[in-house]
């Protein structure tokens, strides 16, 4: 095999260029009474022969396959097309995206038959159209579905995949319908897919406690958040202890006595904001005071969201200027 090597251990420099058998590595070993890496060798020899590509997804678990789909699309990334990689009923994903590398799922979707790799199949292409993802389908050898699922796909393979013809008559839309016959309707399996998420880009600070909190006690992390929203809101204003509650927001940002406001809206605008935070507190702060509130961690993300532009719209107010 050709190779090319140093000494690892720096001993005695002797460079090895062509190519070289097991015993020649042996004698070099014993000449210059240090070891060679055959493995980091190996690496430099091959990785011209390896498309370098990010692979996603197990081939052991549809859902994997599936969770790794959901993360891509959640995301900033664009993917301006999808080929669905097909042999005999087994199918991966190539994503072309505006990343460095081409991005792969790997093949843990099944067809033709009724069970968890097909549903998979079924809900993975509703989500690429959901997303506006033009979809594909090509056929490949199986030699290429083998080296997707080892991570150890070449240029080559990626060619060919490039080259293959798309797949007509079209089937992607006989996967859509048989993977998820007699199971969930599509919205709400693709709703089902995604977990509940905290808006960090526009989250404000005062609340990353209790954005973290969300997930192991809902109750305690909205009905917190509204508490601190009206100590914040009365510390601000200079309000006395007597007053509370919906009292709070009336007296900060209503009437020709409001404390605060938000300079260069219509008198309508301003009206309108400082509602919000009245009918919030009643709808939401209320009664999670007086009793236990169902509906557990995805209604609390729904307040969570709405609380938190409540504390950024008091981060806009300021303090009126006729006061």
């Amino acid at each position: 095999m050709a190779l090319d090597a140093i000494c690892r251990t720096g001993k005695c420099g002797e460079k090895v260029s062509g190519t070289i058998s097991p015993t020649a590595w042996a004698g070099l070993g014993s000449r210059c009474q240090g070891q060679f890496s055959l493995e980091a060798m190996m690496h430099k020899t091959s990785a011209a022969q390896h498309q370098a590509a990010e692979y996603h997804g197990s081939q052991q678990t549809t859902q994997s396959c599936l969770d790794a789909l959901v993360r891509l699309l959640a995301t900033s990334l664009q993917i301006r097309h999808a080929l669905l990689l097909t042999h005999d009923g087994r199918h991966g994903f190539y994503l072309d995206a505006d990343s460095p590398e081409p991005i792969f799922i790997r093949c843990g979707f099944t067809s033709g038959y009724s069970g968890e790799g097909p549903a998979g199949l079924a809900i993975a292409l509703h989500l690429l159209e959901r997303f506006s993802v033009e979809t594909d389908e090509v056929e490949v050898p199986e030699r290429v579905l083998n080296r997707l699922d080892a991570c150890d796909l070449r240029p080559n393979d990626l060619e060919a995949i490039e080259k293959a013809r798309v797949v007509r008559p079209l089937r992607l839309h006989d996967y859509k319908r048989d993977g998820l016959l007699g199971r969930t309707p599509p919205p709400e399996a693709m709703r089902n897919q995604f977990s509940g998420s905290i808006p960090w880009r526009v989250l404000d600070e005062r609340l990353v406690d209790l954005a973290l909190l969300i997930g192991q006690d809902p109750d305690r992390a909205i009905f917190n958040a509204f508490r601190r929203l009206e100590v914040t809101v009365k510390s601000r204003c200079g309000l006395p202890g007597e007053i509370h509650g919906v009292q709070v927001f009336r007296r900060a940002f209503r009437g020709a006595g409001a404390i605060l406001s938000w300079p260069g809206l219509a008198a309508s605008e301003v009206e309108g904001r400082a509602q919000l935070f009245e009918a919030a507190f009643l709808a939401y702060r209320n009664p999670r005071a007086h009793r236990e509130v169902e509906g557990g961690v995805e209604l609390a993300y729904r307040e969570f969201y709405i609380v938190n532009e409540l504390f950024s719209l008091e981060r806009e107010a300021e303090a009126k200027s006729d006061r």
